[in-house]
């Protein structure tokens, strides 16, 4: 759509390298068998900000604007694009307020701290990480709408 609201340009996202997620799990295999329900994901967390920039490096064309527009150009997207894959689960969030739509959280700090005891910790997402990612997924056609 070519645009990305404001108001979500600092919300936080978690991204896990699959090798990171892979050595993460191998070592909390050998935890204690009294733990049974562990989060394998990075507790280093990546603003969107930094995504939406990366991919501007990368050749999108993406405009920051106001939240209320942001809503306004993906009802008329939506409009144009019925069904669309690239804007259905978008639509699915827009579509509630804020008292009829639940987020179910987790929390990862428990996991995080059995991985420091195992000698083991997160990488730390960088824009050479979300550049090469960005890339790859383009090459794999992720961002086509059509």
């Amino acid at each position: 759509m070519g645009g990305f609201p404001i108001g979500l340009m600092d919300q936080e996202q978690e991204f896990s390298p699959i090798d990171s997620v892979a050595s993460a799990v191998l070592r909390l295999s050998g935890a204690s068998s009294r733990f049974t329900v562990f989060h394998a994901c990075n507790n280093h967390k990546v603003q969107l900000a930094d995504v939406i920039y990366a991919m501007r490096e990368h050749g999108f064309c993406i405009r920051v604007v106001k939240d209320d527009y942001f809503a306004r150009m993906l009802a008329e997207y939506s409009a144009h694009h019925e069904g669309s894959d690239a804007v259905s689960c978008l639509i699915a969030y827009a579509s509630h307020d804020q008292q009829s739509a639940c987020y179910l959280g987790y929390e990862d700090i428990f996991t995080t701290r059995v991985l420091y005891r195992l000698g083991w910790k997160w990488p730390i997402i960088d824009d050479a990480y979300l550049q090469s990612a960005i890339s790859k997924l383009d090459d794999l056609g992720f961002f086509e709408t059509e």
